[in-house]
């Protein structure tokens, strides 16, 4: 759409914002390739090739007929490379997280600007429901699940949640607006929501299991709450590694999710005083951020910024 824009108005500038590292598929920063993990030791060339296969098998096939189709009739040339053009098009880019969560990779664009998570933080306003306010004084901070907003397959992940939860003893809040994956009977001490601000909910949570969405993960980094990460897709795999670094989180992966894993691995994450201060010490680096102003004063420094000489991401 930048390109179409720009075709129409060549003056436009175009400020790309990244939530995620895992959008701007970097080489030199690859920790996995969807489930795959990918060892620090495998080369750089390496991990271009697999790139090249993912792109132009997967990517490209679903991508370029419909984005040349709409060029051509804008009377613009057919693009070879779906990637190359995503971050070629743009005058300049940022990232919506730290530096310290993901470092500027050699083969992002050379407009590249750090930046910080999106998130209301010590703003939080947001209240919670009389119901939930009322389940949470009711007992132990309670473990929190969530597979997604967007998922609605996730009847297996239920599951086995309320199975572990049976073996370790727990209490829990299950957050999906899909009801009809949720077992049939839930007990008293599994409350169902819709929906839960989390900036208000995680800080009075034990552990937060959930998908890897990069705004979740940011959401419990920020309130210190140990994380189960369970990734199904995109970039919830690295997001999980990373927040598996920081020693903040375990991970999960889908295709082997069971009770006993769950179980075994939330009992780690609850009882684990390293966790317990990993959590404190990253929540901690989040208030110390940036306050929100900052995303327009990095957008308006970005639009009068000279534009920098673009880059070939697959072969730098």
């Amino acid at each position: 759409m930048a390109a179409l824009a720009r075709s129409v108005r060549p003056d436009l500038r175009i400020v790309a914002a990244y939530l995620a590292p895992a959008n701007l598929c970097s080489s030199h920063d690859m920790l996995t390739a969807g489930s795959l993990r990918v060892p620090a030791w495998v080369p750089i060339p390496w991990r271009q090739a697999l790139w090249k296969l993912i792109h132009r098998g997967w990517i490209d096939p679903v991508t370029l007929p419909h984005l040349n189709a709409a060029r051509g009739q804008a009377g613009l040339p057919a693009v070879a490379h779906f990637f190359e053009h995503m971050l070629a098009a743009p005058s300049v880019s940022m990232g919506l997280f730290p530096s310290w969560y993901a470092p500027t990779a050699p083969d992002w664009p050379a407009s590249f600007s750090d930046g910080d998570f999106v998130g209301p933080g010590a703003q939080c306003t947001a209240t919670l429901s009389s119901e939930l306010q009322q389940f949470l004084s009711s007992g132990d901070a309670p473990i929190v699940f969530t597979p997604g907003t967007g998922h609605q397959h996730a009847a297996r992940y239920f599951t086995a949640a309320l199975q572990a939860l049976q073996r370790l003893g727990r209490r829990a809040i299950f957050v999906t607006p899909h009801a009809a994956q949720l077992p049939a009977a839930l007990p008293p001490h599994v409350l169902w929501q819709a929906h839960a601000p989390f900036c208000a909910l995680l800080p009075r949570a034990a552990a937060l299991v959930h998908h890897g969405g990069i705004g979740t993960t940011a959401d419990a980094l920020r309130s210190g709450t140990p994380q189960l990460i369970v990734p199904f897709a995109y970039d919830q795999f690295d997001n999980g590694l990373r927040a598996r670094q920081w020693g903040v989180a375990e991970v999960l992966l889908a295709r082997r999710l069971s009770a006993r894993r769950m179980q075994r691995q939330l009992a780690r994450l609850l009882s684990s005083p390293d966790v317990a201060r990993a959590c404190s010490a990253l929540a901690l680096k989040m208030e110390q951020g940036p306050d929100l102003p900052w995303l327009l004063d990095r957008v308006e420094a970005a639009l009068f910024a000279p534009p920098a000489m673009p880059s070939n991401p697959l072969r730098d």
